[in-house]
């Protein structure tokens, strides 16, 4: 998949568990069609850029015991877990960012075979 909003929308949702409300909101006069919640609280109106933004993808990083190393090589970079039984890489792109959310969503789905 391709970095950008649909990516950074469904790892916000799989990976970090927000989940999307529809709901009409005006904001210093912009008109915004959704809002996000977790744990029954409002966290903000849009998703940050995971798959462009490094400090975005950080926060993706951080929040999965199972992603713990970056490298990178000649063809790009590759994302996912170190362990005793050596690397397991589970996300590679041509950026760190959209490693990141790469090897997140592949996180999220090895969880139980579903993405939440």
């Amino acid at each position: 998949m391709p970095a950008g909003v649909e990516l950074d929308e469904l790892v916000q949702m799989w990976v970090l568990g927000y989940e999307r409300i529809e709901k009409p909101l005006e904001l210093d006069g912009q008109k915004l069609s959704h809002m996000w919640v977790k744990d029954g609280k409002p966290i903000g109106l849009g998703q940050r850029d995971y798959s462009t933004g490094l400090s975005a993808a950080w926060v993706v990083f951080d929040a999965l015991a199972l992603i713990n190393v970056v490298t990178k090589n000649d063809a790009g970079y590759g994302c996912g877990h170190m362990g005793e039984k050596g690397f397991a890489e589970k996300g590679r792109a041509q950026t760190v960012p959209l490693a990141i959310c790469r090897a997140a969503m592949m996180v999220a789905l090895d969880r139980d075979g579903t993405a939440r």
